[in-house]
C-alpha cells in the first residue's frame, strides 16, 4: 500500500535525521510533514469509513436478533398449537375407541 511505504520512509528519514542531522535539508523536512498530513488525513477518512460501516453492521446485527426473536415466538406458537391439536386428535381417538368397544367392537375393525 502507498501509505506503508510513507510509512517506511518516514521512518527511514527519522533515523537518517537521528544518525546525521546535517544531512537533512528544509525541503526533505517540509515533504515529510506533508507526507505526515496527508497519512494523518487518509487514516482518519478510513476510520470514519470504518465506524460507518461498523454502525451498519450493528443495526444489521440487531435487525437479525429482532428477527431470530419473532421466528423463535413463531416457532413457539407453532409446536403449541400443533401440540393442542395432537390432543385434540388422541382424545377423538380415545372417544371413538371407547364408543367403538362400548358398541361390541365389531366396526372397530371394520372397513367402513
Amino acid at each position: 500500500m502507498a501509505m506503508d511505504q510513507g510509512l517506511e520512509d518516514l521512518e527511514a528519514f527519522l533515523r537518517r535525521l537521528e544518525s546525521d542531522p546535517e544531512s537533512v535539508d528544509v525541503r526533505a523536512l517540509v515533504d515529510l510533514i506533508r507526507a505526515f498530513y496527508q497519512w494523518m488525513v487518509t487514516s482518519s477518512i478510513r476510520l470514519r469509513m470504518l465506524e460507518e460501516r461498523m454502525a451498519e453492521l450493528e443495526e444489521a446485527r440487531y435487525r437479525m436478533e429482532e428477527r431470530l426473536a419473532q421466528l423463535e415466538a413463531e416457532f413457539e406458537e407453532m409446536r403449541r398449537r400443533h401440540e393442542e391439536s395432537l390432543a385434540s386428535m388422541q382424545a377423538l381417538i380415545l372417544q371413538r375407541l371407547g364408543w367403538a368397544l362400548a358398541q361390541g367392537g365389531g366396526s372397530l375393525f371394520s372397513l367402513n
